[in-house]
Formats: C-alpha cells, sequence, structure tokens
C-alpha cells in the first residue's frame, strides 16, 4: 500500500509546474529553468526559491526567452528545446 501512494505522489508531482520532479523541464542552469507548460503552450522560465521553483516569465516565441532571461543563453535554450521536441517526437511514435 505506501508503494502504491509513493508512486501516487511521485506521479501528481511530475505534473506540478513548481516540482522539482516536473517531467517537461527543458533546460536548467543553477537556480534557473526552462519548463514546457503540460499543455504545450509556451515555455515557462522558472527561480527556485525557497524550496520550490516559482514562475517568472511566459513565453510563445524563443527569441523572448533571452530577452527577459539573459543569464539563459540562446544557443543553449535553442538545443534544449530541439531536443526535448526530438524527445517529444520519438516518444509518440513509440505509443
Amino acid at each position: 500500500m505506501l508503494w502504491l501512494i509513493t508512486n501516487l505522489v511521485s506521479a501528481m508531482n511530475s505534473l506540478n509546474e513548481g516540482s522539482d520532479n516536473y517531467s517537461c523541464v527543458v533546460y536548467v542552469l543553477n537556480d534557473i529553468r526552462l519548463i514546457r507548460c503540460r499543455d504545450n503552450l509556451q515555455w515557462i522560465t522558472q527561480y527556485h526559491r525557497g524550496g520550490y521553483w516559482r514562475s517568472r516569465s511566459y513565453h510563445t516565441d524563443i527569441s523572448t526567452i533571452h530577452r527577459d532571461e539573459p543569464m539563459l543563453d540562446l544557443q543553449c535554450v535553442r538545443e534544449a528545446i530541439a531536443r526535448d521536441a526530438n524527445k517529444r517526437l520519438v516518444q509518440s511514435q513509440i505509443a
């Protein structure tokens, strides 16, 4: 029973955008990370504060990520987004 509860909590955390275990993390640099929203509509930059990831800015265009978060290198962000897209494509072909 404990195993079931533990796995259920873990699965729920993977859907929570503020969780350390969020399943759609695209890029992490120290206490800043870029995630893909659970609906695949936008990217969200987050800062780790007080034990939680807190959303800071929302983007539908890659170029605005670097404008709003200059600490994130634009080339690295583009490569991370491309890797994430490729990973999702492969997963959709397997399913």
